[in-house]
């Protein structure tokens, strides 16, 4: 039975100078939101929204794309 293992992931380094760009990345760009106007349910989703997309901008940025594959080391 063969199975199909390929795949694709996002990752970065520990302690690597990628690592140390992606959190300043996020500390800066969470400096930037406004977390104290939440008066309302929209407004926590919004906030939500914008805290999810400065993660997924700043891990884009960041990290190495690598194929894992049925031979591949790492």
């Amino acid at each position: 039975m063969k199975t199909n293992i390929d795949l694709s992931i996002r990752s970065i380094r520990k302690d690597s100078e990628k690592e140390k760009n992606f959190i300043t990345s996020l500390t800066n760009s969470f400096s930037y939101i406004n977390s104290l106007a939440i008066n309302t349910k929209e407004d926590l989703e919004s906030l939500v929204q914008q805290v999810a997309t400065v993660f997924k901008n700043a891990w884009n940025n960041h990290s190495k794309l690598k194929h894992i594959m049925k031979y591949s080391k790492e």
